[in-house]
């Protein structure tokens, strides 16, 4: 009997080494695991920090960027539209018909409505001033030459300007480039009315009927583009507003 239990605490001891000794690599394998575990969630948590850190300074980059952009935006529209206002406007004849024909020649071209290497016209002044009609005539003539140089190079600053507004147009919202196609619209058709009746403004032409519905059509075009301007300004307030709320709220978070 005594053997027999002898025999059996042997056996048990034994049991229990092996299952400590298993017990032992099991927990090392899961320790091993476990430390394997953790250099992952590290090395994980540093690439998303590392994005994230990214991600913001993109943002950061992107809000400096539309900050830069927007006002400038805004201010070559307003420029377009001041100088639209003064060729809306200015339709004045210079008040030369008393002078001289040397003295009229030196102020029109002071005041740029001849160019002084311009030697035909300078040449129709001095050899034609004298006749009154030819004098008048004279005068309507360097009006309008004026007036369509003027457009001319008004055309050349609003292609510049759409230049620049397709070089931007990536950090603009939908609502603010959809409402510059309607200004660059309505700013190409009021181009192509205006020098239709520029030579019937100088002239004195009989206004018909014709004449009549392109000076409606382009008061229409004018008013259009100062109403969408004023539109234009309010939503890059109302946007820039909104930037400036989101910069806060991320600074807070």
């Amino acid at each position: 009997m005594l053997n027999l239990l002898g025999s059996a605490s042997i056996i048990v001891s034994i049991i229990n080494y092996r299952n400590n000794r298993k017990l032992e690599a099991f927990k090392n394998e899961n320790n091993k695991e476990l430390e394997l575990f953790k250099q992952e969630i590290a090395i994980l948590t540093e690439k998303n920090k590392a994005l994230n850190q990214k991600l913001m300074h993109d943002f950061s980059l992107y809000r400096t960027k539309k900050h830069e952009i927007y006002p400038e935006v805004y201010k070559n529209v307003a420029t377009s539209l001041h100088k639209l206002k003064i060729i809306h406007n200015d339709w004045e004849r210079p008040n030369v018909v008393h002078l001289s024909a040397e003295d009229a020649l030196r102020s029109l071209i002071n005041l740029g409505y001849i160019d002084s290497e311009d030697k035909k016209m300078i040449s129709s002044i001095n050899n034609q001033w004298e006749n009154d009609e030819s004098k008048s005539d004279l005068i309507n003539e360097v009006c309008v030459r004026k007036k369509f140089i003027e457009i001319l190079n008004f055309g050349h600053e609003l292609k510049e300007s759409y230049f620049y507004f397709c070089s931007v147009e990536l950090f603009l919202s939908e609502h603010i480039v959809t409402k510059l196609y309607e200004i660059f619209g309505a700013r190409h058709r009021y181009l192509d009315l205006i020098q239709q009746i520029i030579p019937s403004r100088y002239n004195d032409f009989d206004t018909n009927e014709i004449y009549s519905a392109i000076e409606e059509e382009l008061s229409r075009y004018f008013k259009e583009i100062i109403v969408e301007t004023s539109r234009l300004k309010g939503l890059i307030r109302e946007e820039l507003s909104i930037a400036d709320y989101m910069e806060e709220i991320s600074v807070t978070n």
